[in-house]
C-alpha cells in the first residue's frame, strides 16, 4: 500500500513536472512569435522611416535647386532692369543734347 502511494506521489509528480515543462515551453514559444513579430514590426517603421527620410532629402534638394533658380532669374532681371534705366537714361540726354542744339540753331538765327 505504501510503495503504491509513493509510485502514485511519484507518477503524479512527474505529471506536474511535465505540464510545468510543457507551459514553459509554450510560454518561450510565444514570447519568441511576439519577439519577432515585434521585430518585424520595428523592421517596416525603419523601412518607412527611412523611405521619409529619403523623400524629404529629395524635396530639400529639390527646393534648393528652384531657390537656387529663383536667385539666378532674380538677378537676371535686376541687371536687365538696371541695363533698360542706364539706356533709357542715355537717351533722355541724347533727346536733351539735341534740343538744346536745336534750340541753339533756333536762337542763332
Amino acid at each position: 500500500e505504501i510503495e503504491r502511494e509513493r509510485e502514485e506521489r511519484q507518477q503524479e509528480y512527474e505529471k506536474r513536472q511535465q505540464e510545468y515543462e510543457a507551459r514553459q515551453q509554450r510560454e518561450r514559444e510565444e514570447r519568441q512569435r511576439e519577439n519577432e513579430a515585434r521585430q518585424r514590426e520595428n523592421e517596416a517603421r525603419q523601412r518607412e522611416y527611412e523611405a521619409r527620410q529619403q523623400e524629404n532629402e529629395a524635396r530639400q534638394w529639390e527646393n534648393e535647386a528652384r531657390q537656387q533658380e529663383y536667385e539666378k532669374r532674380q538677378q537676371e532681371y535686376e541687371k536687365r532692369q538696371q541695363e533698360y534705366e542706364a539706356r533709357q537714361q542715355r537717351e533722355r540726354e541724347e533727346r536733351q543734347r539735341e534740343n538744346e542744339a536745336r534750340q541753339r540753331e533756333y536762337e542763332e538765327r
